[in-house]
């Protein structure tokens, strides 16, 4: 998990989403970039062959299109992905995210009462998760989404609730 540790009750513990997930999510924009790459050339092969046509600088725009689309979209990712974490303070667990439009929303600790470890099979190769914490006064969980090393996270919450020893605590992988 990508933290900065807290040495005491009144630090902040800053939790950034997982590095390994990002790196998966650049590798499928790569294969679905190239996929898409192919099925053009391939249908405009098809259209040169069957319809008579010369379209000699059609492959290389559609490749420089499809460049600048996966640049955007990596620049996008990374921007994402520096720019959401999560802060745990002494009494609120605090969420900012946006890239240019930053937001920024705080749920006090008190209000939380279960905590949940989701962890599907390719998380759990990557040591990452989801965890998610039902806030009743809401009637809704909050949820940590691209979580490196879930269960450490979710004792890090629990270990700042206010009633840890009343047993209101529920920890369980979906």
């Amino acid at each position: 998990m990508d933290t900065m540790p807290a040495s005491n009750r009144n630090e902040i513990t800053i939790v950034k989403r997982s590095v390994p997930l990002l790196g998966l999510k650049l590798v499928i924009l790569e294969l679905i970039a190239e996929l898409l790459y192919l099925l053009i050339r391939s249908a405009l092969e098809y259209v040169q062959q069957f319809a008579g046509l010369q379209l000699p600088y059609v492959g290389p725009i559609v490749q420089a299109v499809i460049l600048v689309l996966q640049l955007g979209i990596v620049l996008y990712l990374f921007a994402s992905w520096a720019n959401e974490f999560y802060e745990l303070r002494q009494n609120e667990v605090v969420v900012r995210t946006g890239i240019l439009n930053k937001q920024e929303r705080s749920y006090p600790y008190n209000n939380m009462q279960s905590v949940i470890v989701r962890e599907g099979i390719l998380s759990r190769t990557f040591n990452a998760g989801s965890v998610a914490v039902y806030i009743p006064t809401l009637g809704q969980e909050l949820q940590f989404t691209d979580v490196s090393n879930p269960k450490h996270f979710a004792e890090l919450l629990k270990q700042a609730l206010p009633f840890t020893t009343k047993g209101q605590f529920i920890m369980r992988n979906k």
